[in-house]
């Protein structure tokens, strides 16, 4: 084999190389995208379930926040507002981790759906109503769409 013919072979090895590499890195963007995305959800899952114990510690605050029952003093309206304003924020924080492409559309419509469960109670629209400005304007938009007016 010539010497020309060797330098060729080695070229195309190389080139064969790059390629074989790019593949790689390929595959394992892939896989730490969806390594991303399981970690998501398992975080979101947890959130959803302390949020949840919480309301099951003290139902009484859960009958006010999304039930708009009327409180017996000032510290339980103080409690139910927190618990609203900690959902609220993870609601805006799974549309904000809908915007990354972390969630299918499926998923995103079931989550939209318990979204407007949740904002449907009066007291809770109320509370949207004091506090919107606080949250990303992204998320403001969502919930104007998701949130029935007055």
């Amino acid at each position: 084999m010539t010497m020309e013919k060797r330098l060729v072979v080695l070229e195309l090895l190389g080139l064969a190389a790059v390629a074989a590499s790019l593949v790689f890195v390929g595959l394992e963007i892939q896989q730490n995208r969806e390594i991303a995305r399981a970690t998501v959800r398992l975080e979101l899952a947890q959130a959803s379930q302390e949020l949840l114990f919480a309301m099951a510690d003290h139902p009484e605050v859960a009958l006010i926040a999304l039930h708009g029952k009327p409180p017996a003093s000032p510290a339980e309206t103080e409690r139910a507002r927190m618990l609203l304003r900690a959902t609220i924020r993870g609601f805006e924080n799974y549309a904000y981790q809908y915007r990354q492409g972390l969630f299918d559309e499926g998923e995103w419509e079931g989550m939209k759906g318990g979204i407007r469960a949740t904002m449907n109670p009066p007291f809770v629209r109320a509370f949207w109503r004091e506090v919107g400005d606080q949250f990303s304007p992204e998320f403001r938009v969502l919930m104007a769409e998701l949130v029935p007016p007055e």
